[in-house]
């Protein structure tokens, strides 16, 4: 472990919106979605089902309908068939949050609150920063892009196809070239191969960097967390 900053605080990531039981109103959604998908296998094994028929014919309200379900405190305000959007309420808290179903079959997830919006999926159309280095011909797989009023920021997944030595140099030396202040650097080694994970700042730490470097059977994963402070 190499330059650790113990006063270093992580890249800002989505702001939750609290629950009674602590658990995020989107994470409730996400049950739902689970399990419209668990839904749709009953529909295959067992044709008739009668949820399983109402989560084909009508998926965005079965999401909420199963959502309210898993939490009591919450509320369904508005289920919008036409463009695809669910707005839940907790009720102790009176703070709304709305998700985006309709782009599900486009391979992304979209939901927004008070507090700010978060975008995950393989085609979500996020605006990385340009000093959040890409490696070279790396291929995108997954990202999440959040706004806030306080801070942007998100975390891409690429697939590199070079050997992991030389990808850690590359992105070593963007951090220095950038300039960014090294504040962690470690190195492990895992079933498939080294792995290592890079932390790093300038700006006063307006700007931040976290990369994880993962050995896999054909090529690099390199997962790049970024925030920046508004």
């Amino acid at each position: 472990m190499q330059g650790m900053n113990p006063q270093y605080q992580q890249p800002p990531m989505p702001t939750p919106i609290p629950t009674k039981s602590g658990v995020p109103v989107w994470v409730w959604i996400l049950v739902g979605l689970l399990a419209l998908v668990m839904l749709a296998g009953v529909a295959v094994v067992a044709t008739g089902v009668f949820f399983a028929k109402q989560a084909a014919s009508n998926p965005v309200a079965m999401v909420a309908k199963i959502a309210a379900m898993a939490n009591p405190n919450l509320e369904v305000l508005a289920v919008d068939e036409g463009t695809g959007k669910v707005t839940i309420k907790d009720r102790e808290t009176g703070k709304t949050v709305t998700v985006s179903l309709d782009d599900l079959k486009n391979g992304k997830l979209e939901m927004s609150s008070e507090e700010g919006r978060i975008q995950v999926g393989a085609n979500v159309d996020a605006k990385i920063p340009q000093w959040v280095p890409i490696y070279p011909g790396a291929k995108q797989q997954n990202v999440m892009s959040t706004q806030t009023a306080e801070a942007d920021g998100g975390t891409i997944m690429l697939e590199v196809k070079e050997e992991f030595g030389k990808v850690k140099a590359w992105y070593e030396e963007q951090i220095k070239a950038g300039g960014f202040d090294s504040k962690m650097a470690t190195s492990t080694e895992g079933s498939e191969g080294p792995g290592a994970m890079l932390i790093a700042s300038k700006n006063d730490e307006k700007q931040s960097l976290h990369i994880m470097l993962n050995t896999e059977p054909e090529f690099t994963r390199a997962t790049i967390t970024f925030g920046s402070k508004k």
